[in-house]
């Protein structure tokens, strides 16, 4: 008997209610000149706790060509609104763009991509990655190789556990905030707004010396599913008695 109330009070909560599922939406802006960037990967901000999320890919503007003009979503729904977000890419000089054998390429020519808070963006321009994060764990080409392996080559990579972790290390230390000149600590993760707000503005730089290459807005949405009907409901407790039956 204590199995069917509990079963009970399980289908009538699902008919009373439903959660929101909140969802992000990003849309960048690379200048005229700028790389593709790859491998893209999200680090939202949800409570006090934060997540990654499936990597997403931006195509640059070669010289000549204009802006470049795209976005992508968060496709993984949260049950509370994210609140900030940090996201990490590689770009490629020459004709790496969306390579495919990322190990061809030389390290000279790859690029930590770093989405960052407009005052992130402004205090970080034309230092020297090794200036803002001199933690040798966090070396440029450590922290672009790990990102590869995360955004790129995926969880069949080998050193997918290793670079996810540096990953989140790096994420969670400058979450804390950076410190640039003398006691300027700059914030680089960038508040995304609630829903039904205002999007907030966020800029795209390239290392190794903080170079500009883009900016952006993100904002936030929420989806409720319909609650279950009258019939749903009689159907599923109808379908639990003859499972009932038959099991007495």
């Amino acid at each position: 008997m204590r199995f069917k109330l509990t079963f009970l009070a399980g289908v009538l909560a699902l008919a009373g209610s439903a959660q929101a599922s909140f969802f992000t939406h990003y849309n960048v802006t690379l200048a005229d000149g700028s790389p593709s960037v790859n491998g893209i990967v999200k680090y939202e901000a949800i409570g006090n706790d934060h997540g990654v999320s499936w990597p997403d890919f931006l195509t640059g503007a070669p010289p000549g060509s204009g802006s470049s003009v795209g976005g992508f979503d968060q496709v993984f729904g949260s049950a509370l609104p994210r609140t900030s977000a940090l996201l990490l890419g590689v770009g490629y000089d020459n004709t790496y763009d969306r390579v495919h054998f990322v190990n061809e390429i030389p390290t000279e020519q790859i690029h930590t991509v770093m989405f960052v808070s407009t005052t992130a963006a402004s205090a970080f321009a034309s230092t020297p990655w090794a200036t803002l994060f001199p933690d040798p764990a966090f070396n440029e080409a450590a922290i672009s190789h790990a990102i590869e392996v995360h955004g790129i080559r995926g969880d069949h990579d080998p050193d997918w556990a290793a670079a996810t972790a540096l990953l989140d290390s790096f994420a969670n230390t400058i979450r804390t905030g950076v410190t640039v000149g003398v006691n300027n600590n700059v914030f680089p993760w960038f508040d995304i707004p609630l829903v039904g707000q205002t999007p907030v503005d966020f800029s795209v730089i390239e290392f190794s010396s903080g170079v500009g290459i883009g900016s952006g807005a993100v904002d936030q949405t929420s989806v409720t599913p319909e609650p279950v009907t009258g019939v749903l409901l009689v159907s599923a407790l109808g379908a639990f008695v003859l499972v009932r039956r038959k099991l007495l």
